[in-house]
């Protein structure tokens, strides 16, 4: 045995980069705010995307026949399908699909987790074209769902880490039908201008029909 095995084994002595104990400690929390931005950018740039469209909305709502609550069933699925086709015609127009000059513009960013976020990543996915899932760790959402572009969905742990990505990544906003937090999280990124640290943001509520927001969009460009 050598005699300085005990100094080698230490995990004082790991490298950094490879010490998970000390890469997870408390203290190292901004150092993995900071990785996990650069990953995102990187993943990013091997896309070519230089623009997204942000989709806020509810993580309950659900296609035809999956709600266990008849009333609300209709309602529901009109609401995923509209995200649904927002997702397609948006990526269909906007750059996603086909990139003009090696660069894609517009594509569909989302929390990638269920409801209108899935309903989003799915319409992009029929285009044919890729959508981005920075995926939320929460109690019941923690799971990507199975439409957005795998080397584009990201685990996002925190909520301000989330946000920073889709203010970053967005140059529009489209928010949808959902609980009270996807409509704070929504004004926190399309208000940051108020701060001064953003005014790049056009948003798209429910209001207007998903074509009009299309139409908009693809004449905007």
């Amino acid at each position: 045995m050598d005699k300085n095995a005990g100094q080698k084994n230490s995990p004082a002595y790991r490298l950094a980069a490879l010490d998970p104990d000390f890469l997870l400690s408390d203290s190292m929390r901004g150092v993995r705010l900071q990785l996990e931005y650069e990953k995102a950018e990187e993943r990013l740039r091997a896309w070519v995307v230089r623009s997204t469209i942000v989709v806020f909305g509810s993580a309950r709502v659900c296609p035809r026949a999956c709600s266990s609550v008849p009333r609300h069933s209709d309602q529901s699925t009109l609401r995923y399908e509209e995200a649904r086709r927002f997702g397609r015609i948006a990526s269909e127009r906007g750059g996603a699909l086909r990139p003009r000059g090696n660069i894609r513009d517009n594509v569909i960013a989302t929390g990638g987790g269920p409801g209108i976020m899935e309903a989003a990543n799915r319409g992009a996915a029929e285009a044919g074209a890729p959508s981005i899932g920075f995926n939320i760790g929460l109690p019941h959402e923690q799971e990507p769902n199975a439409y957005s572009t795998p080397d584009l969905t990201l685990s996002v742990p925190l909520f301000r880490r989330a946000e920073t990505s889709f203010r970053d990544a967005g140059e529009r906003t489209c928010r949808l039908p959902g609980r009270i937090w996807h409509h704070r999280r929504a004004f926190r990124v399309t208000n940051a201008d108020a701060n001064g640290q953003d005014a790049r943001h056009p948003h798209r509520s429910r209001g207007q029909t998903v074509l009009d927001s299309c139409h908009q969009l693809h004449d905007s460009r």
